[in-house]
């Protein structure tokens, strides 16, 4: 029973290891999108009993067992690059608020939007449009 213990742990301590050096370098790499997939999400409260429950093949399986690995992801802050700033005046508009600009459709579709204002009306409704031209150099920004 000692020698089959013993055989066990040694079995483990070299697997461990192996798993170990192999995703020394990549961790977020290998780890994080296991994390993901698991549904962990730092800064939530449950992120670390979900990434150490997330489900792992022989590859991942490090990356449960890690705590510090765990703890990284956890703590992680979730950074967006900072927008392009933007000097352009009908961006600046919608950016502020103008995010209706009829102005700029091509005259097909304002044509098309006057009629269908046209049919609303007549059927006793009204049509009210809450998004349509965007302009290029706002979608730069973004």
């Amino acid at each position: 029973m000692k020698r089959s213990v013993i055989s066990s742990t040694i079995a483990f301590a070299v697997l461990a290891g192996y798993f170990s050096s192999a995703y020394s370098g990549d961790v977020e790499e290998t780890c994080y999108p296991v994390f993901r997939r698991g549904k962990a999400v730092p800064k939530e409260p449950d992120c670390v009993s979900k990434a150490a429950q997330s489900p792992v093949d022989l590859s991942t399986a490090i990356c449960t067992g890690s705590p510090d690995v765990i703890d990284s992801y956890c703590k992680a802050k979730c950074e967006v690059d900072p927008l392009k700033p933007i000097s352009d005046a009908d961006a600046i508009a919608f950016e502020n608020g103008a995010t209706v600009q009829e102005d700029n459709l091509t005259d097909a579709t304002k044509a098309a939007l006057a009629c269908l204002r046209a049919a609303a009306s007549a059927a006793g409704g009204q049509l009210v449009v809450t998004s349509a031209y965007r302009p290029q150099a706002y979608q730069d920004h973004l």
